[in-house]
C-alpha cells in the first residue's frame, strides 16, 4: 500500500492524525499524515477509515457540516490491530471539495462515560429498590439538588431547588421534628438527624433518616453538604411494634407494670405543678380460692373481666396496667376527688356483675392514693406506698370496697398488700421457645423494679445460650467512659463489678463503634484488634483463655451498650446462628436496660448533690472516677499524673483564736483559690468535708519542670495575705506531692503523697515536697 502522505510536509510533522478526503459519498482519502497511518488506518489508503455502521452517519454529517467554522464528529473505526477504537474528528474546507480532518482517540473517555453510566444505572436500580434519595446543597448559591431514581428507566432524575428552598424545607419536615432538624441541618457532630417528612410529592409523612458529609474550603468555611436520605419507615413501624410488645401485656392488652410506671412518671414529670390525679391499686378478692374452685382457665378470664372492666371505667388518656397475678394499678389524670370516687364505685359495680355461681358474685379491693394530698410532687413509688398501704387496710377491713390513704386512719398500717416470689427462669418449656419477646416478657412478669427484671432476663439469656459470664457495658462515646451496668456469672464465687466505671482512651472507643455500625459481632481476632491500644490488647489477650464475643447494637451516636459473652469452655465455640440468635436477643433487651436507665431529675439533682461538696469541689467519691478520666489523657498525650495531698499547719489553732465560722470561710477562701487558672482543664481538686484537707491530681508535660514552684508560690502567697488578714494565725501550708506509676492505685499515691509530708521535720514556712525513697528513709 502507498501511504497517499501530504505534499507540505508541515503537516505530516504535527503531532496529531490529520486526513484530507473528498465531501463525496464514499470519502475518498487524498492525503494523510503518519500519525494517522499508524493509529486510525486499517491498512487501505483509498477512503476514509469509518465503522461500516458508522458510515452513513458520517456521510450525512459532511453534507450539513459548517464550512466556515468547522464541525466535529463522533464515529468509530477498525484499525489495523483489529481494535476498534472511538474517534472525534473535527472537519474545516481544506481546498475546493477537499475536508480536512483532524482526529483524536476518545475510546479511554468512552469507556469511562460507558462506565460511568453504568454506574449510574446501577446506583439507580439500588436507590429504587432501596428508597433513598441522594441530596446535593451547595451553601453558596443555597440550591439543593435531589438525585431521584427513575420508576420507570434505571436513571436518576435531577431537581434543583433555589427559590425558597429554606421555606420547602420547612413545609417537607413534620412540625414537632422541624426545630431540631433546623437547628443541627449544618451541624458536623450530629452524624445522621432523623425526622418525618414528605419527599418526592409524597401525599404522606414518612420517617427518613439523613446522613450528611461535610465539605469545607481552605479557609474551613462550609462549602457543601451531600448525602442521603434514607427510608426508615419500616424500621420505626418494627420499632413501635417491638415497644408495643414491650409496653403491653400480651393477654389483657394491657401496659405491663414497667411501662405502666415509666408512663405514670413521664406524666408526674412534665405537670409537675398539678395535684389533680390518683394512683388507684386494685386486686380481686379471694382470687386464689377462685382458682382452686374453679380452675386457672377460669382465672384467666376473671382477670380478663377485671382488665377489661377498669379500661372501661376511665378515660382515654388514663393508664392501666397489670402489676402481676391478679393485681392492677390504675393512674388517673385531671380528676376532682369527687370523680375519683364516682370511678372507684364504677369499678367495684362493674366487676360485681360477674357472677361465678347464682349465689356468688366477683369482688375486689381499691386503695387510693390522692395527688391533692402530696405538697411536693410525688413520683410512682411515692403514690403506690400510700395506695398499697390503703389497700392492705381495706383487705384487713371486709374487703370489696375502696379506701383513701389515710395518714392518721392508717398510720400503724405497716403492712403491704401485694408481694410476689420469684420464680425459676431455667424451666425448659421456656428455655426452649423460639420467640424471644414472648420468653422476655414471661422471665421479667412479676418483677418489682426494672433492675430486677433484667436481671432475670439475664439469666434466661445465659441460660438459653449456654454461656457462663456476662456483662453489659455502657460505653460512653463523647465522655470516652465504660461503664459496668450489670453483670451475671454462674460461678457463686463471683464478685459483681456492677456499677465499676473506667476512662479509655478515646480510639479504641472509637474503634468498637466503628466495628459495629458495620456488624453488630466482634469476634476476638488479630485481624480485629490490632489498632487497639495496649490496654485493650491486654484485656483481649486475657479473652484469649475463654470462648468470647462482643455484640452491641447501635442506638444513638453518644452511647451504646456493648454485650460481653464469655464461655470459659474455650473449646466451646460461637456459631454463626448462636451470634445471630444472641444478638436478636441483645438487641431487644438494650430496649430494657435504656429504659431503665432513665433517669428521673430528681435522682439527678441528688447525684449532683453526691458530686461536690459546700466548697464547690469534688467529693472524693467523685474525685476518684474523675482520676480515671485524667489518666487515660494523660496516656494519651504521653504525659504523667501527680497527685498532691494539701492541708493546714495550726489550722486547729486557726479555728480555737478566731472561731470556726471564720476557720469555713478560710477553707472557703482556699478552694477558690486552688481552683485557679494554673493549670486549666488539667487538674482536679477535691475536699475531705469537715477538714481542711484538699487532694488534687494534675496532668503534667515530663518536660514541665516548674509546676512545682508554680505551687509553692500560690501556696505562700495565700498564706501571706490571710495572716496579713488573722494576725497572729500563722498558717502555713503543706503539700505532699507523688507521681503516680502506671500500676499505682490512687488511695495507694494519696497515701505516699501523705508519707512525703510527713517526713519533712521542723519547718518554719509553707512547703511542698515530692515523695522519694528518702522520705521513706526519713519516716523509718
Amino acid at each position: 500500500m502507498q501511504k497517499k502522505l501530504f505534499s507540505n510536509d508541515i503537516y505530516n510533522k504535527i503531532p496529531c492524525a490529520l486526513a484530507a478526503f473528498k465531501n463525496n459519498s464514499t470519502l475518498d482519502l487524498v492525503y494523510a499524515n503518519e500519525y494517522y497511518y499508524s493509529k486510525f488506518s486499517d491498512g487501505t489508503a483509498n477512503t476514509l477509515n469509518i465503522h461500516t455502521d458508522d458510515k452513513q452517519l458520517v456521510i450525512d454529517f459532511m453534507k450539513k457540516y459548517d464550512a466556515v467554522h468547522g464541525s466535529a464528529v463522533n464515529y468509530r473505526c477498525v484499525n489495523r490491530e483489529g481494535k476498534t477504537c472511538y474517534i472525534c474528528m473535527t472537519v474545516i474546507e481544506f481546498e475546493d471539495g477537499i475536508l480536512l480532518g483532524a482526529l483524536w482517540d476518545t475510546t479511554q473517555q468512552h469507556n469511562l462515560l460507558n462506565h460511568l453510566q453504568s454506574e449510574q444505572e446501577k446506583y439507580a436500580i439500588v436507590l429504587k429498590f432501596s428508597k433513598n434519595i441522594i441530596f446535593e446543597n451547595n451553601v453558596y448559591d443555597n440550591s439543593l439538588i435531589l438525585y431521584i431514581p427513575s420508576h420507570e428507566t434505571n436513571k436518576i432524575n435531577q431537581i434543583k431547588i433555589t427559590k425558597g428552598k429554606d421555606t420547602i424545607i420547612k413545609r417537607s419536615i413534620w412540625r414537632t421534628d422541624r426545630k431540631f432538624f433546623m437547628a443541627n441541618m449544618y451541624n458536623d457532630k450530629e452524624e445522621s438527624l432523623s425526622a418525618r417528612m414528605k419527599v418526592n410529592n409524597s401525599k404522606t409523612w414518612r420517617w427518613y433518616r439523613i446522613h450528611r458529609k461535610f465539605e469545607y474550603d481552605s479557609d474551613g468555611k462550609l462549602i457543601r453538604v451531600f448525602g442521603v436520605l434514607c427510608d426508615i419507615q419500616n424500621e420505626k413501624e418494627h420499632e413501635r411494634e417491638i415497644q408495643k410488645r414491650l409496653e403491653l401485656d400480651p393477654e389483657l392488652n394491657v401496659y405491663n407494670r414497667n411501662a405502666g410506671v415509666d408512663k405514670t412518671n413521664e406524666y408526674l414529670r412534665k405537670n409537675f405543678q398539678r395535684r389533680d390525679y390518683a394512683l388507684l391499686v386494685m386486686d380481686i378478692d379471694n382470687f386464689k380460692n377462685i382458682n382452686d374452685t374453679f380452675g386457672h382457665l377460669y382465672g384467666d378470664a376473671v382477670i380478663s373481666t377485671a382488665a377489661g372492666t377498669l379500661k372501661k371505667c376511665i378515660g382515654k388518656d388514663d393508664i392501666v396496667a397489670r402489676y402481676g397475678g391478679d393485681e392492677f394499678f390504675v393512674f388517673v389524670q385531671q380528676k376532682t376527688d369527687e370523680e375519683i370516687y364516682m370511678i372507684a364505685d364504677e369499678i367495684l359495680k362493674n366487676i360485681s356483675r360477674f357472677h361465678m355461681t347464682d349465689v356468688q358474685t366477683l369482688s375486689c379491693s381499691i386503695g387510693i392514693a390522692l395527688g391533692t394530698s402530696f405538697k411536693d410532687r410525688p413520683d410512682y413509688r411515692a403514690l403506690f406506698e400510700k395506695a398499697d398501704r390503703a389497700l392492705y387496710y381495706v383487705k384487713k377491713h371486709g374487703k370489696a370496697n375502696w379506701e383513701i390513704y389515710n395518714e392518721e386512719k392508717m398510720s400503724d398500717s405497716t403492712g403491704h398488700a401485694i408481694g410476689y416470689e420469684k420464680e425459676e427462669l431455667n424451666n425448659t418449656e421456656l428455655l426452649e421457645t423460639k420467640d424471644v419477646m414472648q420468653a422476655f416478657l414471661e422471665a421479667s412478669s412479676g418483677s418489682k423494679t426494672s433492675d430486677e427484671a433484667i436481671y432475670r432476663i439475664i439469666h434466661y439469656i445465659v441460660n438459653k445460650f449456654n454461656f457462663d459470664w456476662l456483662q453489659i457495658m455502657l460505653v460512653n462515646c463523647e465522655d470516652d467512659l465504660i461503664t459496668i451496668r450489670y453483670e451475671y456469672c454462674k460461678d457463686p464465687h463471683f464478685r459483681n463489678n456492677a456499677g465499676k466505671s473506667g476512662y479509655y482512651i478515646h480510639s479504641d472507643i472509637m474503634n468498637f463503634r466503628s466495628h459495629f455500625e458495620n456488624n453488630p459481632i466482634f469476634n476476638v481476632s488479630i485481624e480485629n484488634t490490632a489498632n487497639f491500644s495496649t490496654k485493650f490488647q491486654r484485656e483481649f489477650e486475657k479473652n484469649m483463655r475463654y470462648s468470647v464475643l462482643y455484640n452491641a447494637n447501635l442506638t444513638t451516636d453518644n452511647h451504646f451498650y456493648m454485650f460481653v459473652c464469655t464461655r470459659f469452655d474455650k473449646s466451646n465455640l460461637w456459631s454463626d446462628k448462636d451470634a445471630e440468635m444472641l444478638n436478636e436477643a441483645t438487641k431487644i433487651l438494650t430496649m430494657y436496660v435504656s429504659q431503665s436507665d432513665r433517669e428521673t431529675e430528681r435522682e439527678r439533682s441528688l447525684q449532683n448533690a453526691v458530686s461536690y461538696d459546700k466548697t464547690g469541689l469534688y467529693t472524693m467519691a467523685k474525685f476518684y472516677i474523675q482520676i480515671g478520666k485524667l489518666r487515660t489523657l494523660a496516656i494519651e498525650r504521653n504525659e504523667c499524673v501527680v497527685l498532691l495531698h494539701t492541708d493546714f499547719e495550726n489550722f486547729l489553732e486557726f479555728n480555737i483564736k478566731f472561731g470556726a465560722n471564720e476557720g469555713d470561710n478560710l477553707l472557703h477562701e482556699f478552694s477558690q483559690y486552688i481552683n485557679g487558672n494554673e493549670f486549666p482543664d488539667r487538674a482536679i481538686t477535691a475536699h475531705i468535708d469537715g477538714t481542711d484537707i484538699f487532694i488534687s491530681a494534675l496532668r503534667i508535660n515530663p518536660a514541665e519542670h516548674d509546676f512545682i514552684k508554680k505551687i509553692d508560690d500560690r501556696n505562700k502567697k495565700f498564706c501571706d495575705i490571710q495572716n496579713k488578714k488573722y494576725p497572729g494565725a500563722n498558717i502555713m501550708i503543706k503539700t505532699g506531692i507523688y507521681f503516680l506509676k502506671p500500676g499505682d492505685e490512687g488511695g495507694e499515691g494519696i497515701n505516699y503523697a501523705i508519707a512525703a509530708k510527713k517526713a519533712v521535720k521542723d519547718f518554719t514556712e509553707s512547703f511542698c515536697v515530692i515523695y522519694d525513697d528518702e522520705c521513706l528513709k526519713k519516716l523509718l
